[in-house]
């Protein structure tokens, strides 16, 4: 089996760049991929969005919720590990919906519109 040079080559930059996303957050890979779980379980329950925005949101969602799952358990003060993988599935799931509403909430605002319906006086019709 041939394998052509670009292919070994992004392989070893996806690699390497997961590396060092796992060290500069100081989380294991159980934590990312159990928070990727819980991003996709949020995305198949979120409204419909684009393509690149749906990524985006994902992988936010993922290492939000891997940072905030370990966080939990270091705040909790367990060494569980059942305790860490759900606890990235429910931040993982949770950040998604955050994000998303964070992110609509600072685009209204951009764009000069309200934030919330109704925060505004009566003054859109």
């Amino acid at each position: 089996m041939v394998v052509d040079p670009l292919t070994q080559f992004i392989s070893a930059v996806a690699a390497s760049l997961s590396a060092v996303t796992l060290a500069l957050l100081g989380v294991d890979y159980y934590s990312v991929l159990y928070g990727l779980v819980g991003a996709l379980f949020a995305l198949y329950e979120a409204e419909r969005m684009t393509r690149g925005r749906a990524v985006f949101f994902v992988v936010l969602s993922t290492l939000g919720g891997a940072m905030l799952g370990n966080g939990l358990l270091a705040a909790v003060g367990a060494s569980n590990k059942f305790v860490l993988l759900t606890g990235c599935i429910v931040c993982g799931f949770g950040a998604l919906a955050i994000l998303a509403r964070l992110l609509n909430r600072g685009l209204k605002t951009i764009d000069g519109k309200p934030a919330v319906s109704g925060d505004d006086g009566g003054k859109s019709q």
